[in-house]
């Protein structure tokens, strides 16, 4: 009887041992309490304290899986991984001033999948409610040639700025050569902050940001099932950063208060499908080659004569209400030597309330002026259109051209 006490004694104190040193096991240890653990993350049966030490200690080819709902300071991914949220949610938080990207992607071809990321780095409640307000801020990067990354089945949310700081969040960040993939289930999307639910006038957030790079193109792809929703542009390049490959194959790409695509960058943007809405459609004022071949591209500014730009704005886009805008800018947008090839074969171009194609000169002088008002040359070489529908508003043309564009065109 007293033997097997003993033994009944000893088995319990080993359940329990086991039990401790799983809910206490340090980081890079297995964990032998499986999902008893508190751990938040995992790299294959090796669990973490915390979703940073996770991706501190994983190697080319680990999947780093999130096990429950947790929050993260800045991480760094300089190996190829993938994330697996687990279909659990990553707060990206801060305790600093840092502007440092949430996320950021640096080497090897990456996947990022199957949960929601939040960057909660916006809006800091210091106390009593205080809150420490900050902006453009950036939630994953990808960077580098040779860098890849790609989405799905993953939300990636942020807040809109406050109004009184008037920038720009950003979602995505692809640069300097790197290769994003937004893919299938892949959700992009800001919103008010719940400390702020009534703000209405706000720069809003950028949803994907594609920066150029002297040593390689920087290259996105949005693929059907997709979807991209912002306040502000849905994808936008920069006049300073050229070289871009840009390519839509599917998808919903939305801009509420803007453009769907802004492309002031040298760079190739290729149409193939899905269905684009913004103020303006797609607004190209840089250069290379833009293609249609597919997919819907609305339109829905009010009616104006453009642009409508106000007088003491000095860079950005123009409220011109075309689904198609093609725009000579001159000086940091199109260089000498440098063209606007436009071919058009496929897809619906609709501008609800003005012409569906737009192509103009502008220019700002004692405010911003166009075409014959300018001094400036239209960069158009081509704009050839041999498919497709075009649909324009009641009253407008279907083109509305810049005299000095009239022989590039060709339909």
């Amino acid at each position: 009887m007293k033997r097997k006490i003993l033994v009944t004694l000893l088995a319990f104190c080993l359940i329990a041992s086991l039990c401790v040193v799983g809910a206490a096991a340090a980081a890079g240890e297995p964990c032998e309490g499986g999902e008893s653990c508190d751990h938040e993350a995992a790299i294959g049966n090796v669990h973490y304290d915390t979703f940073e030490e996770a991706i501190a200690g994983a190697t080319e080819g680990d999947t780093v899986e999130l096990l429950r709902d947790a929050d993260s300071l800045s991480v760094t991914v300089n190996a190829g991984i993938t994330i697996d949220l687990g279909s659990h949610t990553l707060s990206i938080i801060r305790r600093d001033q840092t502007s440092t990207p949430g996320i950021s992607f640096t080497a090897g071809d990456s996947v990022l999948t199957n949960g929601i990321i939040v960057d909660d780095r916006l809006y800091v409640n210091t106390e009593g409610n205080n809150y420490n307000v900050t902006a453009g801020l950036q939630m994953v990067q990808i960077s580098g040639t040779g860098s890849t990354l790609t989405t799905s089945n993953v939300t990636l949310q942020t807040y809109y700025p406050h109004s009184a700081l008037k920038a720009f969040s950003y979602i995505l960040y692809v640069v300097e050569g790197a290769e994003l993939t937004v893919g299938s289930g892949t959700v992009i999307k800001d919103m008010p902050h719940p400390a702020f639910p009534n703000l209405s006038s706000t720069y809003g957030g950028v949803g994907i940001v594609v920066l150029g790079s002297d040593n390689a193109p920087t290259e996105l792809i949005v693929e059907s099932g997709a979807e991209i929703e912002t306040y502000a542009y849905a994808i936008s390049g920069n006049g300073s950063s050229d070289s871009t490959e840009i390519t839509i194959n599917g998808g919903t790409i939305t801009s509420t208060d803007g453009n769907a695509i802004y492309h002031p960058q040298v760079g190739t943007l290729t149409i193939n499908g899905g269905t684009l809405t913004g103020t303006s459609g797609i607004q190209f004022c840089g250069a290379g080659e833009l293609n249609i071949t597919g997919g819907h591209i609305i339109a829905t500014a009010d009616p104006s004569q453009f642009p409508q730009k106000p007088s003491d704005q000095n860079d950005g886009s123009t409220e011109d209400g075309a689904a198609v805008s093609i725009i000579s800018r001159g000086g940091g947008y199109q260089g000498e030597g440098q063209t606007i090839r436009v071919a058009i074969s496929g897809g619906t171009l609709t501008s609800r309330n003005n012409a569906a194609i737009s192509v103009y000169r502008l220019q700002k002088n004692n405010g911003w002026v166009t075409n014959d008002h300018t001094t400036l040359s239209s960069f158009l070489e081509n704009l050839e259109i041999t498919d497709g529908t075009i649909e324009s508003a009641e009253g407008r043309g279907a083109l509305e051209v810049d005299s000095l564009a009239t022989n590039d065109v060709e339909v």
